[in-house]
């Protein structure tokens, strides 16, 4: 996936997953991902419990983000350095768009108009 931002609005190309992956793209991986490759390469991992994210990716070196669902309109993602953002809406989706702030040296906004798709979709972070 590649996620392009200009100011608070975020433009996400969508790949499939293949190595090498396409230049200025990242990889989002579930936990579960039968392939361990996938895992070793993946700077986004989805876990089933935010509750887990930290610990989770402490033990996957290279990862950048944790993401995994709070309830069932909020999710959380944590970064390398144990930073934690709470994400309204899709939460995959989210931790890309902080990845590609991050990425770029930007603060996260607080609202993002997300281009995915053909579809225009809000992500709203606190």
């Amino acid at each position: 996936m590649r996620v392009d931002v200009v100011g608070a609005v975020a433009t996400v190309t969508r790949y499939p997953a293949t190595i090498p992956l396409p230049e200025g793209s990242h990889l989002c991986v579930d936990l579960h991902e039968p392939w361990r490759r996938m895992l070793d390469l993946a700077e986004i991992v989805v876990v089933p419990d935010a509750r887990d994210a930290g610990e989770i990716l402490a033990s996957m070196p290279g990862c950048l983000l944790a993401t995994g669902p709070l309830d069932a309109e909020s999710w959380l993602i944590v970064d390398a350095a144990g930073v934690e953002y709470r994400c309204q809406g899709d939460g995959r989706l989210g931790a890309s768009v902080v990845h590609a702030y991050l990425d770029a040296g930007l603060s996260v906004p607080d609202e993002v108009s997300v281009r995915v798709g053909g579809r225009l979709v809000r992500i709203e972070f606190a």
